[in-house]
């Protein structure tokens, strides 16, 4: 017998990284929350802490990682500004480390229904199609996952 699914998104999460992708997965999820008549919605911004990261910059490595987190809580408060236009109640999560680590972990211990990323996210865009952040994350959460293009 072939039965039908009828998903349950009571819980969204929105990679925002400040790209224009992550607000449009943002819009994508504003959207989907109000569809689904769900509880939470999360933007989770995530301050890459490796190495390459920092030692890449002209600043010393702890003054580029508050670099960083500044430029996070502002996508954050931009992705803020977006949810209210769409009168959607929005919970900001700044986390650190590995991105795909923190995302995953993040999905899992908050127990997320569906996570919405872009596909693309500040990296230079060299190959068309999904980018190495959107592609690893798919691997490692267990929820439903939306790439917005």
């Amino acid at each position: 017998m072939c039965e039908v699914y009828t998903p349950e998104f009571k819980r969204i999460a929105v990679g925002v990284d400040g790209s224009a992708y992550s607000f449009k997965a943002l819009e994508v999820a504003c959207r989907m929350a109000k569809l689904f008549n769900a509880e939470i919605v999360q933007a989770i911004h995530v301050v890459p802490t490796r190495l390459p990261y920092a030692a890449s910059s002209a600043l010393p490595e702890a003054h580029y990682l508050d670099f960083l987190r500044e430029m996070g809580k502002e996508a954050l408060n931009c992705a803020e500004r977006i949810a209210s236009k769409h009168e959607v109640s929005l919970e900001k999560v700044l986390l650190e480390g590995d991105p795909v680590e923190e995302l995953a972990k993040h999905v899992q211990e908050s127990r997320v229904d569906l996570l919405v990323l872009g596909r693309r996210g500040l990296g230079k865009e060299s190959q068309p199609g999904v980018g190495s952040v959107s592609l690893a994350v798919a691997s490692n959460v267990e929820c439903s996952l939306l790439i917005v293009h």
